[in-house]
């Protein structure tokens, strides 16, 4: 399990495909950047939140995995318009943790949120490091 989760591939970031995407406007870009800020944070807070209540033998709620689906699902789309890799390959790995989380099978989702948890919020870092620059 954990080698599979230290391999999540991607650029931190592809600033030649986002300056394509919007035609080198730098304002676009810095409105889209400024947007994430202010959204990103919630979402990570959310997953935070309901990851701190996993243990090994806990089940998410409906509503919780509801919760998860979605914030991750979120940044994953955030973090690919704007060219953010390994963010939104992180995002993702968290929205199919959080949508087998029931299904029979050798992967533990009270294993795997947690260290994507980390993983995520590690990246969330030099996403805003680069969003500075």
């Amino acid at each position: 399990m954990e080698n599979e989760l230290v391999n999540i591939e991607g650029a931190h970031f592809n600033k030649e495909e986002l300056f394509e995407k919007v035609d080198s406007d730098a304002e676009i870009i810095e409105l889209l950047f400024e947007s994430v800020k202010g959204q990103v944070p919630g979402y990570l807070s959310t997953i935070g939140n309901i990851v701190s209540t996993i243990t090994s033998e806990s089940q998410l709620t409906p509503e919780q995995a509801e919760d998860l689906r979605f914030a991750a699902h979120s940044i994953k789309g955030s973090a690919y318009n704007l060219c953010f890799e390994r963010f939104g390959n992180i995002a993702k790995r968290v929205e199919m943790t959080a949508r087998a989380w029931d299904a029979p099978g050798p992967e533990k989702g009270s294993e795997m949120l947690p260290h994507l948890y980390k993983l995520i919020m590690e990246e969330w870092e030099v996403v805003l490091s680069i969003m500075k620059n």
